[in-house]
């Protein structure tokens, strides 16, 4: 009976370690037997210093596999490569409301990779130091493909701004610089102890005391100017403020004599306006009396013309009476003998008809000069102009 119940007692302590051992499986691998898995390869160029098995595989921030192994492959080109492998989870990828299988997730891949899917290295914690493998879309970048491991499907790298960074820092001669700097230092150090420097200081602090001493003497040359600069200023804004006072009221006088000059010229428009037509009835007047003057002293026709021809004719009756009277006066002197009474009226006579017909000859001469005179007379001096 004991030895039934102590083989009782080891099968059960057999079944509960077994049972712990399944459950610590199950708990502790995360349910990664039962997961669908998608194994890649990638290879990235240059040194791969802090990234660890069972670093995480990120897209965008979202945790999509592990990385499961690092190794050193050797190429036919006696060229060392590390290849890192990675295990992405097929039920981290979900298509619309279904998720993918692993067929899914490998032809999904396929064409993100057409359409600039790339990894990268990035850091994981800059604490640490530890580096994770980030998945993203670069289009610009063209697919790097080494095809170390045929047996496993390749996703292609990038250059990450860490690696870039690295390089260039690999890249600068700190030895140089160092050298550089070193020779810097050694010659500042000889001009800060060289005499020409201490000389320089002595001078320039002696120069500064000459420009404290310049600078004293033109305070005290130019404190009356500015005083008497200040009494300028203060009698200019008297003088300003007494214009304005002035100002103001001239302004006012200005406008009023403004607005009254305005009035005055409409009301001579006005009166312009008004008086106009009747300047234009007078003048039209004027012109038909001018013209009507014109022809009535017009010395070729109308009534003037006809009373110079009649002048004219009697100037010339009165010279040939003058002929005949003279001849008439011959034969008297003749027939009575000179001295006789009747020569003597004969010649006052014939005096007489020569003295008109001049005074004649004279009157149709000016009036063919100045046929004016029919209408205003000759000159106060009664002589021709």
């Amino acid at each position: 009976m004991k030895g039934r119940r102590h083989a009782r007692w080891v099968g059960g302590f057999v079944v509960a370690g077994l049972v712990l051992a399944v459950g610590a499986v199950l708990s502790l691998g995360g349910g990664r037997i039962f997961r669908d898995r998608v194994r890649y390869v990638m290879f990235f160029s240059g040194a791969v210093n802090g990234l660890q098995e069972g670093a995480p595989v990120t897209f965008r921030g979202v945790k999509v596999g592990t990385v499961t192994a690092l190794a050193v492959a050797v190429g036919d080109d006696n060229q060392p490569r590390i290849p890192v492998y990675i295990e992405l989870d097929a039920e981290s990828f979900r298509g619309t409301g279904s998720r993918w299988s692993r067929a899914d997730l490998h032809q999904r891949l396929e064409a993100l990779v057409e359409e600039g899917l790339r990894a990268q290295l990035q850091v994981q914690s800059i604490l640490t130091g530890l580096l994770m493998v980030q998945l993203d879309f670069f289009p610009d970048e063209p697919p790097r493909l080494v095809g170390g491991d045929l047996s496993v499907p390749e996703l292609p790298t990038r250059q990450s701004g860490l690696q870039r960074l690295t390089e260039s820092v690999d890249q600068i001669q700190l030895d140089q610089m160092a050298k550089r700097a070193l020779a810097a230092l050694e010659g500042i150090d000889r001009l800060v102890n060289s005499e020409q420097l201490q000389e320089g200081l002595a001078d320039s602090a002696a120069t500064l005391r000459d420009l404290r001493q310049v600078v004293a003497e033109l305070r005290r040359r130019t404190g009356p100017v500015g005083d008497e600069i200040g009494r300028t200023t203060a009698s200019l804004r008297e003088l300003i403020e007494l214009l304005n006072d002035r100002v103001e009221p001239l302004l006012g006088q200005l406008e009023s004599t403004t607005q009254e000059t305005h009035r005055l010229m409409t009301n001579v428009n006005a009166a312009v306006d008004r008086l106009t037509p009747k300047v234009e009835a007078g003048v039209e007047t004027t012109t038909r009396l001018l013209e009507e003057s014109g022809r009535q002293f017009d010395l070729e026709k109308g009534p003037a013309a006809e009373l110079l021809r009649n002048l004219t004719r009697a100037s010339a009756s009165a010279e040939r009476s003058l002929e005949q009277a003279q001849q008439t006066l011959q034969r008297l002197e003749q027939s009575a003998g000179p001295g006789s009474p009747l020569e003597s009226e004969a010649t006052a006579l014939l005096g007489d008809l020569r003295e008109t017909t001049r005074s004649l000859r004279q009157l149709a001469d000016y009036l063919q000069r100045h046929p004016e005179a029919l209408l205003r007379g000759r000159g106060p001096s009664g002589k021709d102009d």
